[in-house]
């Protein structure tokens, strides 16, 4: 609604320090690299996290609930720090945190934070922080994003498509066998939609990154969708997230042993329940209720974290879920960011829509 009178807008200065509330059982030390988990909350920095400063002061929330205290930090600013191996050649090449008080020439894009002003010793530069909003881009080779918000038009796979291979967009592979394939959502803000039909046949619709991201450097997985069409039986399977490169077997059964690492929500058809799982190679959790359900009207934003031990979260909506559950996939792996519909032989029907799904990593 358009003014109808003055008001008075608070304006910031200085825009070198900024307040952000710290989150449950943290203590961050001064100096630290700190980030944000997807809530919001402030914590010491781990790949996955998103990089917000450098602590200005200390601030120990180890026994309080997020946000029961406040820390201060720096957001701008040229600061002299620890970068091993910089040279003098490196002057303004992208920088990553890997940890709450190390450094690197690659990391994971959401820990990109600035670049090497001038190297001042061994081992020692002056890094000069990002602009909040600020990615690394596509000339920095430390790190590496995918991004599909398939704005833009694509060739449908399945029954819209044809039956003549795979399709490409933005780096992902579409894919499908049988059933009506994956295609473009008509209407105003577009995405993409993966179907089935009321036809009894074994069927398949996929889209899959390209490229795999080591598990060692963080990876993070994005998506926001939902089901308006969960089919009425359990030979319907939904799954999303990361796992090891896809094959054919493990696009008809993300369980199979194809599918050596995994990190991934999954539903059952005819159940509105969203479950979640992990296999990192020696241990296999089957599908745990998250306790979220699937609405047939609404997008909901689902995002998985996996950091550089391979230790897995998985958050819905910006909340954690499964917080007192392991999952983790093995250190040493390389995933690949799927969604995938599959069905046995049986007729039920399906409909998945997806606005969005976004694979980041650092590179080896």
């Amino acid at each position: 609604m358009a003014l109808s009178a003055n008001r008075e807008v608070d304006r910031y200065v200085d825009q070198e320090l900024r307040t952000l509330p710290v989150g449950a059982s943290e203590h961050i030390y001064k100096g630290a690299f700190v980030g944000t988990d997807p809530a919001g909350y402030l914590k010491a920095f781990v790949p996955g996290d998103l990089f917000a400063g450098i602590a200005y002061e200390e601030a120990d929330n180890s026994s309080g609930s997020a946000g029961d205290i406040n820390g201060r930090v720096f957001t701008l600013g040229d600061f002299e720090l620890t970068l091993t191996s910089v040279a003098v050649k490196d002057m303004g090449k992208a920088v990553y945190a890997t940890a709450d008080n190390t450094l690197a020439l690659s990391g994971h894009p959401d820990a990109f934070v600035g670049r090497v002003v001038n190297r001042t010793a061994t081992n020692t530069a002056v890094i000069r922080l990002k602009v909040f909003g600020d990615k690394p881009d596509e000339a920095d080779t430390g790190s590496y994003e995918m991004v599909n918000d398939f704005t833009n038009l694509f060739v449908s796979t399945g029954a819209d498509g044809g039956t003549d291979g795979p399709k490409y967009a933005n780096g992902f592979k579409h894919a499908s066998v049988l059933g009506l394939g994956v295609h473009q959502i008509a209407g105003e803000d577009s995405g993409a939609q993966l179907d089935f039909d009321a036809v009894a046949e074994a069927a398949s619709a996929t889209i899959h990154t390209g490229d795999a991201f080591p598990v060692d450097k963080g990876i993070t997985f994005e998506a926001r969708l939902y089901l308006s069409d969960i089919g009425d039986d359990a030979a319907l399977d939904v799954d999303w997230g990361l796992g090891t490169a896809l094959t054919a077997n493990s696009i008809a059964s993300i369980d199979h042993a194809d599918m050596v690492n995994l990190a991934c929500f999954h539903m059952d058809g005819s159940s509105a329940n969203i479950n979640a799982q992990s296999d990192d190679d020696t241990t296999d959790v089957s599908p745990v209720d998250t306790t979220i359900d699937n609405a047939t009207d609404a997008f909901k934003d689902f995002k998985i974290i996996v950091r550089p031990t391979g230790a897995v979260e998985l958050w819905i909506e910006g909340s954690r879920v499964l917080s007192g559950t392991t999952f983790a996939v093995a250190s040493t792996a390389a995933l690949c960011g799927f969604v995938n519909l599959e069905k046995t032989s049986n007729d039920t029907t399906a409909v998945m829509k997806v606005d969005r799904i976004r694979v980041a990593g650092g590179r080896a």
